[in-house]
């Protein structure tokens, strides 16, 4: 009596997507409809009810064989809001995977690339046709998070800077950062489409950003050849990196977006300052430091 007809799974996550977006930004909401469609497609051909817990253990176990946990953790969170979501609408009973927990124990990462590792990344990345060899450079020489590299748009470039509305920022909070010559000169040799145009379009769908990074990063992993690691470990070896030329604290959390320590309660209230300069000279030391002891090693080989 109070089930709708049967629905199928991949029409509910139309209308789950479509809600979703009048609640969180469009990236997030692009990221999870990206999640379940890459990795549950045999999920989404079902009705629902027909859907059942091995639909989402078979494919979470899977990635955890192939080495993949944090690919598992997001995947099974993804769905799992999905599921959740189908229930409150009453398309479904309940959840099939209610009361089970993640795939992987999740737990603070502290990998941080050597300068060897750094410098076979960057060198795989520069073999990497394509978008995606592009972005892991820009990952390198910025320290931004992954979906806002992929989301950038030619107005989001200021000559030397690039400014991110809040709309993709992680913390929702508009950031301004300095980029130096070799960022630069990076994002200059691109093609450049019009200006509310991502530079980095997804496959076909040039209203979409870059969304294809399991792949890309496996294929960009067996150039590289070192110990497992993540894109956000450019941004954990990017600060620290910082740290080990001397740059402040507070100057690294302005380039990082880093709504924490000393940008954070009172502190940050009263601290208005933007260190717009202070930043401008940490890039700058940083891509010297990068070119001298990373790419200058490349070239001598």
């Amino acid at each position: 009596k109070h089930r709708p007809a049967r629905l199928r799974a991949s029409e509910a996550l139309e209308r789950f997507t479509g809600e979703q977006r009048e609640k969180n930004r469009p990236i997030t909401v692009k990221y999870t409809e990206a999640l379940i469609r890459n990795h549950f497609p045999k999920l989404l051909d079902k009705n629902l009810e027909d859907v059942n817990t091995d639909d989402v253990t078979t494919v979470t176990d899977r990635l955890l064989k192939k080495g993949q946990p944090g690919a598992a953790n997001h995947s099974f969170a993804a769905v799992r809001s999905f599921l959740r979501w189908c229930t409150k609408r009453r398309y479904i009973h309940h959840s099939p995977i209610e009361g089970i927990d993640l795939p992987s124990k999740t737990r603070s990462r502290e990998r941080v690339l050597s300068d060897d590792e750094l410098r076979a990344v960057w060198t795989a990345a520069d073999a990497t046709k394509g978008s995606f060899g592009i972005i892991v450079k820009l990952l390198i020489l910025t320290g931004q998070r992954r979906g806002e590299i992929a989301a950038l748009r030619t107005d989001y470039i200021r000559d030397t800077s690039i400014c991110l509305p809040s709309e993709v920022t992680k913390n929702k909070r508009a950031h301004s950062f300095p980029i130096g010559a070799l960022a630069t000169s990076i994002l200059s040799g691109l093609a450049h489409a019009p200006s509310t145009s991502f530079l980095f379009p997804a496959r076909g769908q040039t209203s979409s950003p870059f969304n294809g990074f399991s792949k890309a990063k496996e294929q960009l992993d067996n150039k590289a050849q070192i110990e497992p690691w993540t894109l956000h470990d450019l941004r954990r070896s990017y600060a620290t990196n910082l740290q080990r030329l001397g740059i402040r604290l507070e100057v690294i959390e302005s380039l990082l977006n880093h709504v924490s320590g000393t940008r954070a309660g009172i502190v940050g209230v009263y601290n208005r300052h933007r260190y717009e300069q202070e930043m401008r000279e940490a890039v700058a030391t940083y891509e010297q430091w990068f070119e001298r002891t990373i790419m200058s090693r490349n070239e001598a080989k």
